[in-house]
């Protein structure tokens, strides 16, 4: 948030142009190999196919290009502004992965906590001498 409300103009596209508009189309893609690989009936599993395939299409042909461009020209005579650029878009980026890493771990904890409550079967009487 601070980045947003008192980062430069060059350092705010960047952070959002490569932290979002640059790597959403691929990733949504690679998610919607595995919802396409479902075969759900599941009128909200269509609907979120359907924001998730209109991101990538204004992500990647419009969003993305224009964001690439409006960032190149804001920087193209300016070394120093290009730097605080990149640095903006690392930080974004790294952001990003913490994100996602973040949310991993909760879902696996998740999984292996679900995993350790259920209840264990009965014992089957048949196995025992």
């Amino acid at each position: 948030m601070t980045l947003a409300n008192s980062g430069s103009t060059e350092e705010v596209l960047a952070a959002f142009f490569y932290g979002r508009e640059d790597i959403i189309p691929e990733m949504f893609r690679r998610l919607l190999d595995t919802l396409y690989g479902t075969r759900h009936n599941d009128e909200r599993l269509h609907h979120f196919i359907y924001y998730t395939d209109r991101h990538i299409e204004l992500d990647g042909d419009s969003h993305g290009p224009k964001g690439r461009e409006l960032l190149e020209d804001l920087v193209m005579n300016s070394p120093h502004a290009r730097e605080r650029a990149l640095r903006a878009a690392c930080r974004s980026i790294k952001a990003r992965v913490e994100l996602w890493n973040g949310t991993l771990s909760k879902l696996r904890n998740s999984a292996a906590w679900s995993a350790r409550s259920k209840p264990k079967p009965p014992d089957d009487p048949d196995q025992h001498d």
